[in-house]
């Protein structure tokens, strides 16, 4: 049997080497696979002692049970039947069936006893050497497969999908990705099975110059708010149901293209969330959105095309503009917060997420901003990948 003890060195090694800049989850994973690398060393060096025992356990009792059987003493060395009795031995141990020749049928059975209890027993012990190296091998094979993750993910990530289908287990948490011009920016990804969401992070949107690499999907977004408690909610936002399949959503960044720019421009830069464009929304019409499934629904009364929600960095933390002081709070504008859902804690944001917000919706639909409600320090939005 070879010695595994320079293997193990081995992956020890790429073990400490790749897991320093992983995220918690894949460190955790890899100290668990460096403890079962350690244990199956340890198997394999008890392997090995219990294989030399074995040999040296065998070679004594049938050394033994020879001169039983025969009772052969000094007087009979160098004879035929000292030979004889060698050769026996010889062809029992062999596992060749042998009885003629023996005139003690009982001492005869004990060896071959003996011979079958020696064969089991290194049938048992081969079986744990072959699952312990599969094992090994799996293990070493995972532990390759976080490297080539480590890779990877050190060959400049553009969007938190890249991420995803480059790991084994992806853990929701803060990531560095890379702008096409090599700057570097953070977010969070919100990893679920088969999709995910990108949270920009309020210094990443200094840096960005496009949102089209970090979504794939414009059916619906998720919008978390922070309270002042330090709770975390969200909410599922989507377009108005009698709209859905004719105006998707609309992402753009510090722009407001075929829509209506939002009042806090100034505070840029900002993502601008559409719901309907101005050829539509100008109409004194049904219109609105939808929060967390159920449609929230208006009349626009004065034709005015606001339909959006934004978000601002606000770099230099500039005053926002006092039209909430003055207008126009309603269960329109205020229903994605009242319907948001406690975040599971795992999936919390850092703060620097939270960003100043707006809403605007038309005519007779109303308007907030992140001032209009106390207890909200800020809110963040995550735009959905499938991979």
């Amino acid at each position: 049997m070879n010695d595994r003890g320079p293997s193990c060195a081995i992956f020890f090694l790429l073990l400490s080497g790749s897991y320093i800049s992983f995220g918690n989850g894949l460190q955790k994973e890899l100290l668990r696979l460096e403890k079962d690398l350690l244990n199956l060393d340890a198997d394999f060096v008890n392997l090995r002692k219990d294989f030399i025992l074995e040999r040296i356990n065998s070679g004594s009792l049938i050394e033994t049970l020879n001169h039983t059987i025969y009772q052969c003493t000094d007087n009979c060395k160098g004879t035929a039947l000292q030979e004889k009795a060698d050769g026996y031995v010889k062809i029992i141990v062999t596992d060749k069936s042998a009885t003629s020749g023996f005139s003690d049928r009982l001492n005869f059975l004990i060896l071959q006893r003996f011979v079958q209890a020696e064969k089991s027993n290194r049938r048992a012990l081969e079986n744990k050497l072959l699952a312990t190296e599969k094992k090994y091998t799996e293990l070493t094979m995972k532990v390759e497969n976080y490297t080539t993750f480590k890779d990877k993910q050190n060959a400049r990530n553009s969007s938190c999908k890249n991420i995803y289908l480059a790991s084994i287990n992806p853990t929701s948490g803060e990531y560095k990705l890379w702008t096409p011009t090599g700057q570097e920016f953070y977010v969070f990804c919100d990893f679920y099975n088969g999709h995910g969401y990108t949270f920009v992070s309020r210094e990443g949107l200094n840096i960005l110059k496009s949102l089209s690499d970090i979504y794939t999907d414009r059916s619906h977004v998720i919008v978390r708010h922070l309270q002042k408690d330090g709770i975390q909610k969200d909410v599922e936002i989507a377009p108005h149901s009698a709209f859905r399949y004719r105006y998707p959503l609309s992402f753009q960044l510090s722009k407001a293209d075929g829509f209506t720019i939002p009042v806090n421009a100034a505070l840029k830069p900002y993502i601008y969330l559409g719901f309907l464009p101005e050829s539509y929304a100008r109409r004194k019409s049904t219109q609105g959105y939808q929060a967390a499934g159920e449609d929230i629904t208006f009349t626009n009364c004065d034709a005015n095309p606001s339909s959006y929600l934004a978000f601002f960095a606000n770099p230099y933390n500039r005053l926002p503009n006092n039209l909430y002081k003055i207008c126009c709070m309603s269960t329109v504008v205020d229903a994605w917060i009242k319907k948001a859902t406690d975040t599971p804690s795992f999936r919390y944001l850092p703060q620097t997420y939270f960003l100043e917000f707006e809403m605007g919706m038309g005519g007779c639909g109303g308007y907030v901003s992140r001032e209009s409600f106390p207890m909200v320090s800020g809110a963040a939005i995550g735009f959905r990948f499938d991979a």
